[in-house]
């Protein structure tokens, strides 16, 4: 009843929106992403995707028009003016005030904070790699930046060690990566190999355990990399992580996005400006999710104001091996 109630709603909300948007209020890319998110569970403490407002439009064929989520219900609009978004893809409201027409209606529905994003192919050809085609490259940054919205940008869980030692992103890239190319791509075929395995498999706890040997021997060698590295694994890696669990629950499947992040290795081998912090980060936390299916979501050990460098997710990782992977022992470091 509740499913058949909502389609009414939405059918009456269409005939009374202008004929210039039914094309975009109609489209399967939307449906898709009002589907995603009326299904979306709760995979990381103190974050619920269902109840964070959006604003979904199509730019530049459609900019007048606008699909309100309000935490609660969907809502269809004509804009007087073109939408703006500074960068074309998304923006944060309340902190753009380049649509004053936006601002206020969402204010008029009781909304403070809002992702506006356009739901346009930004990627070019490259579309057709990404997991989930169209749908699921929206699905994903609106998820990715929909966490940094509501919860590293406002939540009172997000450690604040995180912030005073982030560094500058070229700086990472300059003194962390690099210079360490071999060791990391190392690292990150391990985790890869990490994300095949089922958490139990023999396979899967002698990739867990090569990667945080490399991991520490390269941190032993570079030790100015590991708060730096740490601080944008938990800023972009979260987001990441959040972004590809909800879509693996909603859109895509598991084969499209392995094929995905092994074209991004490859990809990252002769790019110098590859941040590897976001696919490091997020399949770490892949692996933790895989060991402990609760530890992200209750009692979230990565979070709290109090947290320190020794809280993060390598460190969690670390901990959780040490703790409930004695057996470990027994499996042979790969040699290399």
């Amino acid at each position: 009843m509740k499913v058949k109630l909502f389609i009414i709603s939405i059918l009456c909300q269409l005939s009374q929106a202008s004929f210039a948007c039914e094309s975009f209020f109609g489209s399967e890319k939307l449906k898709l992403i009002m589907t995603g998110i009326q299904n979306s569970k709760e995979i990381w403490e103190g974050y619920s995707p269902v109840t964070n407002p959006v604003v979904l439009t199509d730019l530049p064929t459609s900019p007048k028009c606008i699909a309100i989520y309000t935490g609660n219900n969907w809502i269809f609009e004509t804009l007087m003016s073109p939408l703006i978004i500074s960068n074309t893809v998304y923006d944060f409201y309340p902190y753009s005030d380049e649509n004053p027409e936006l601002k206020t209606k969402l204010l008029d529905m009781g909304i403070s904070r809002a992702t506006v994003m356009s739901l346009h192919n930004f990627m070019g050809d490259l579309i057709a790699n990404f997991p989930g085609g169209e749908s699921g490259l929206f699905f994903m940054v609106l998820m990715h930046e929909s966490f940094h919205l509501f919860y590293d940008l406002g939540s009172p869980l997000w450690p604040s060690w995180i912030r005073s030692v982030e560094g500058d992103r070229d700086e990472v890239l300059a003194s962390c990566y690099n210079t360490n190319k071999k060791n990391l791509h190392l690292e990150l075929r391990e985790l890869l190999e990490s994300f095949k395995q089922e958490g139990n498999s023999p396979e899967f706890k002698r990739s867990i355990k090569n990667f945080i040997s490399l991991r520490s021997f390269r941190y032993l060698a570079f030790p100015e990399c590991r708060e730096m590295e740490s601080s944008w694994e938990m800023t972009e890696g979260i987001a990441e992580y959040v972004g590809w669990k909800l879509g693996l629950e909603v859109l895509i499947t598991k084969t499209d996005l392995l094929n995905y992040f092994e074209s991004e290795f490859t990809r990252s081998e002769n790019n110098l400006e590859t941040e590897y912090f976001y696919l490091l980060g997020a399949l770490q936390l892949f692996a933790i999710d895989k060991i402990d299916k609760n530890i992200l979501i209750q009692r979230n050990p990565l979070m709290g104001s109090n947290r320190t460098v020794d809280d993060s997710i390598f460190e969690l990782l670390k901990k959780i091996v040490i703790n409930d992977y004695k057996f470990f022992n027994d499996l042979k470091i790969k040699s290399y």
